[in-house]
Protein backbone atom coordinates (compact mmCIF):
# COMPACT_ATOMS: atom_id res chain seq x y z
CA UNK A 1 0.00 0.00 0.00
CA UNK A 2 1.56 3.30 -1.21
CA UNK A 3 1.19 6.62 0.91
CA UNK A 4 0.60 9.84 -0.69
CA UNK A 5 2.22 12.57 0.79
CA UNK A 6 -0.14 15.48 1.98
CA UNK A 7 1.33 18.55 1.11
CA UNK A 8 0.54 21.87 2.43
CA UNK A 9 0.59 24.85 -0.67
CA UNK A 10 2.84 28.07 0.85
CA UNK A 11 2.74 31.39 -0.35
CA UNK A 12 5.95 31.47 -2.39
CA UNK A 13 4.35 28.45 -4.32
CA UNK A 14 6.64 25.82 -3.31
CA UNK A 15 5.30 22.79 -1.64
CA UNK A 16 6.70 21.24 1.42
CA UNK A 17 5.13 18.90 3.99
CA UNK A 18 5.18 19.89 7.44
CA UNK A 19 6.76 17.33 10.13
CA UNK A 20 6.13 18.37 13.76
CA UNK A 21 8.16 17.13 16.83
CA UNK A 22 6.22 17.04 19.94
CA UNK A 23 8.15 18.72 22.71
CA UNK A 24 8.25 16.26 25.44
CA UNK A 25 9.80 12.92 26.46
CA UNK A 26 13.71 12.45 24.98
CA UNK A 27 12.07 13.33 21.62
CA UNK A 28 12.83 17.07 22.13
CA UNK A 29 16.18 16.15 23.41
CA UNK A 30 17.03 14.79 19.91
CA UNK A 31 15.52 17.43 18.29
CA UNK A 32 18.91 18.87 16.61
CA UNK A 33 19.39 15.76 14.69
CA UNK A 34 15.83 15.38 13.51
CA UNK A 35 15.15 18.62 12.68
CA UNK A 36 18.52 18.25 10.33
CA UNK A 37 17.26 14.74 8.98
CA UNK A 38 13.51 16.26 7.81
CA UNK A 39 15.05 19.29 6.38
CA UNK A 40 17.31 17.64 4.43
CA UNK A 41 14.46 15.63 2.91
CA UNK A 42 12.65 19.05 2.22
CA UNK A 43 10.04 19.56 5.28
CA UNK A 44 8.95 22.52 7.36
CA UNK A 45 10.00 21.32 10.88
CA UNK A 46 7.78 22.30 13.94
CA UNK A 47 8.08 21.77 17.63
CA UNK A 48 4.57 21.55 19.70
CA UNK A 49 4.12 24.66 22.20
CA UNK A 50 5.79 24.47 25.83
CA UNK A 51 3.79 22.02 28.17
CA UNK A 52 1.35 24.06 29.52
CA UNK A 53 -2.22 22.97 31.78
CA UNK A 54 -4.56 22.62 28.63
CA UNK A 55 -1.57 19.94 26.92
CA UNK A 56 -1.52 18.06 30.51
CA UNK A 57 -5.35 18.35 30.88
CA UNK A 58 -5.91 16.91 27.43
CA UNK A 59 -3.49 14.16 27.69
CA UNK A 60 -4.97 13.00 30.73
CA UNK A 61 -8.41 12.70 29.66
CA UNK A 62 -6.98 10.26 26.80
CA UNK A 63 -5.32 7.36 28.59
CA UNK A 64 -5.86 5.12 31.72
CA UNK A 65 -4.45 6.39 35.04
CA UNK A 66 -1.91 3.27 34.73
CA UNK A 67 -0.16 5.37 31.75
CA UNK A 68 2.68 7.03 33.53
CA UNK A 69 2.45 10.85 33.63
CA UNK A 70 5.57 11.95 30.70
CA UNK A 71 3.42 9.99 28.79
CA UNK A 72 0.02 11.74 29.02
CA UNK A 73 1.66 14.70 29.09
CA UNK A 74 3.37 13.36 25.53
CA UNK A 75 -0.11 12.62 24.69
CA UNK A 76 -1.35 16.39 25.04
CA UNK A 77 1.47 17.63 22.83
CA UNK A 78 0.24 15.21 20.02
CA UNK A 79 -3.41 16.61 20.79
CA UNK A 80 -2.37 20.37 20.80
CA UNK A 81 -0.39 20.18 17.57
CA UNK A 82 -2.88 17.48 15.15
CA UNK A 83 -4.15 20.13 13.12
CA UNK A 84 -0.99 22.16 12.53
CA UNK A 85 1.22 19.48 10.20
CA UNK A 86 0.97 16.68 7.74
CA UNK A 87 3.14 14.42 9.98
CA UNK A 88 3.70 14.26 13.43
CA UNK A 89 7.29 12.34 14.22
CA UNK A 90 6.85 9.52 17.20
CA UNK A 91 10.02 7.14 16.76
CA UNK A 92 9.97 4.38 19.05
CA UNK A 93 13.79 4.62 20.73
CA UNK A 94 14.21 0.51 21.62
CA UNK A 95 17.67 1.56 22.84
CA UNK A 96 19.19 4.67 23.02
CA UNK A 97 22.70 3.35 23.90
CA UNK A 98 24.14 0.03 24.00
CA UNK A 99 22.51 -2.32 26.64
CA UNK A 100 20.20 0.61 27.77
CA UNK A 101 16.75 -0.25 26.80
CA UNK A 102 13.60 2.29 27.66
CA UNK A 103 10.56 1.38 29.13
CA UNK A 104 7.67 -0.63 27.27
CA UNK A 105 5.51 2.23 26.71
CA UNK A 106 7.99 4.34 25.47
CA UNK A 107 8.81 1.71 22.84
CA UNK A 108 5.02 1.39 22.30
CA UNK A 109 4.24 4.67 21.94
CA UNK A 110 3.50 5.23 18.55
CA UNK A 111 0.89 2.76 18.92
CA UNK A 112 -0.44 4.38 21.64
CA UNK A 113 -0.70 7.45 20.10
CA UNK A 114 -2.51 5.86 16.98
CA UNK A 115 -5.44 5.23 19.01
CA UNK A 116 -5.20 7.90 21.94
CA UNK A 117 -4.59 10.44 19.15
CA UNK A 118 -6.81 9.30 16.53
CA UNK A 119 -7.68 13.21 15.38
CA UNK A 120 -3.59 13.26 14.46
CA UNK A 121 -2.34 13.36 11.05
CA UNK A 122 0.10 10.64 9.79
CA UNK A 123 2.32 9.53 12.37
CA UNK A 124 6.57 8.80 11.32
CA UNK A 125 7.12 6.27 13.33
CA UNK A 126 10.65 4.07 12.78
CA UNK A 127 12.59 2.05 15.74
CA UNK A 128 15.75 3.22 16.84
CA UNK A 129 17.84 0.43 18.62
CA UNK A 130 21.21 1.06 18.99
CA UNK A 131 22.06 -2.05 20.52
CA UNK A 132 21.49 -3.85 17.07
Amino acid sequence: MSRKIITRKRKDKMKKFVVDIPRSLFYYHYFPFFKVFFERLGAEIFVSATTNKNIVEEGMTRLIEEVCFPVKVFCGHMISISKECDFIFVPSIYSPEKKVYNCAKFIGLPDLMKIAAKEAPLIIDLNIDYDE
